[in-house]
């Protein structure tokens, strides 16, 4: 069974307006499909599909029958503008939330976000950006059909949709990804703390990532990160040209001494 997200832009905006389309401002205009808001004990169990359709043409709007959700978000990089596109499975505050047995795929943006969360299960869950829906075999997309080439897009490689991270935990802690498959268009993981108490505790077993970005720490860690522990990760997305193993991603750190006869400017 699968269950597919709307392509009316309309249907995920927030109040302004603007989802669907890609803006000068970074402020979110869009809702995600699923969101599971301060619950307690809350689950998405397989077997089955959730296909974010990211890869269709929009249905309303400013973009309606012009762009796919990636076309908007490859404005990113051609345009310096910034996506509005809604996340596929976002997680705010509560705690003990599972994740199993269940296929998220074609998400316009993040795949699974968790915000805040105490207590994080992820088991032998699968995430994929592109699909076949949208692709060929070996992602061997004819020329002039991808959104670097040609608006909308009728082929799309991994490397062409952007933001499409597949699990994000985010200020958030006890968490376990294991037994899971990850091949998307950026992060196969990335491990955030932007916000107090930061996240912690954290353990990936067992994992399978193919295409992708790596699995990766950061990019806002300010609020710290500790207690990660990573066992058993296959990387197997050799063909990637932005492929990564374990990245650690965050600002450059200053440090000011003050000026003596042995201190330097740096």
């Amino acid at each position: 069974m699968t269950l597919f997200a709307s392509r009316n832009p309309a249907d995920f905006d927030n109040g302004a307006g603007t989802c669907g389309t890609a803006t000068t401002s970074n402020k979110k205009s869009c809702n995600p499909l699923i969101l599971a808001q301060t619950t307690t004990g809350s689950a998405i169990l397989g077997d089955g599909t959730i296909d974010g359709r990211g890869g269709s043409l929009l249905t309303s709007g400013a973009n309606a029958g012009r762009r796919t959700w990636w076309d908007v978000a490859y404005q990113n990089k051609i345009s310096g503008l910034h996506q509005q596109n809604p996340r596929l499975v976002q997680v705010t505050g509560g705690s003990a939330f599972t994740l199993y047995r269940i296929t998220l795929q074609n998400s316009p943006n993040f795949h699974v976000v968790t915000d805040g969360v105490a207590g994080v299960v992820a088991w032998n869950i699968k995430v994929l950006a592109p699909s076949f829906a949208y692709s060929v075999s070996g992602y061997a997309c004819p020329s002039g059909t991808t959104p670097d080439q040609k608006t909308p897009a009728t082929c799309f490689t991994p490397d062409t949709v952007k933001n499409t991270d597949g699990f994000d935990p985010a200020q958030s802690r006890n968490v376990l990804l294991a037994y899971s498959y990850i091949s998307t268009g950026d992060d196969h993981v990335a491990i955030k703390a932007r916000a107090s108490p930061g996240s912690k505790n954290l353990m990936f077993a067992h994992n399978h990532f193919y295409y992708g970005h790596g699995m990766s720490i950061g990019s806002e860690t300010n609020a710290g990160i500790s207690n990660v522990a990573i066992i058993d990760l296959t990387m197997d997305g050799g063909d990637s040209p932005n492929g990564n193993g374990l990245r650690i991603k965050s600002s450059r750190l200053l440090k000011y001494l003050p000026r003596t006869s042995s201190a330097r400017e740096g």
